[in-house]
């Protein structure tokens, strides 16, 4: 079973979290559909094998490496829940350099002049090939990429509502998976 995709997911997500609302010394609880577990582990697991097979990846020496106390794995059907003790959480903020693309794309999401045209420039700060791509049918207005993935190969969706944007960052499998184009 393939464990660098999720692990690379679980710190994404935490770094994310403390970038846009701060450091806490704290747990965090991160929610994933069993569909999901299984492309970001590339199986194709039911739940009693994968909340097995979470068990053997939250013991795994490269998850121990970033804390003493393992990842708490939890399920209730289709839903799985990775609770993320808070020394592992302490760990990725202080040892896991941040993304530099993130930390500037947030600065300009955060204030209230934001333009699509602002977060467009932010893009092409950090590279030659961002693709974007107008969404019809959708929750979202905009589809943000870079295509050679570099710095990251999240696919990120934008919401224009007024003065504010509202965005959500998705894998690429999970986007593939949820068929937005």
């Amino acid at each position: 079973m393939e464990y660098s995709y999720l692990k690379k997911d679980i710190i994404g997500i935490v770094k994310e979290s403390t970038a846009k609302i701060g450091y806490s010394n704290n747990k965090m609880h991160l929610y994933y559909p069993l569909a999901s577990l299984n492309r970001l582990t590339e199986s194709d697991f039911d739940e009693e094998k994968m909340s097995e097979a979470l068990k053997e990846f939250a013991l795994s020496k490269e998850m121990l490496e970033m804390s003493k106390e393992p990842i708490l794995i939890s399920n209730k059907g289709e839903r799985f829940c990775i609770t993320v003790p808070a020394e592992m959480v302490t760990y990725i903020y202080k040892e896991i350099e941040d993304s530099p693309f993130l930390l500037e794309l947030l600065k300009v999401i955060q204030k209230h002049d934001v333009s699509f045209e602002k977060i467009v420039a932010v893009f092409n700060k950090f590279s030659d090939s961002v693709v974007i791509n107008e969404m019809e049918n959708s929750d979202f207005d905009f589809l943000l990429y870079f295509g050679n993935g570099v710095p990251d190969d999240y696919r990120y969706c934008f919401k224009l509502e007024g003065e504010h944007i509202i965005y959500h960052r998705f894998s690429s499998k999970d986007y593939e998976m949820l068929g937005m184009d």
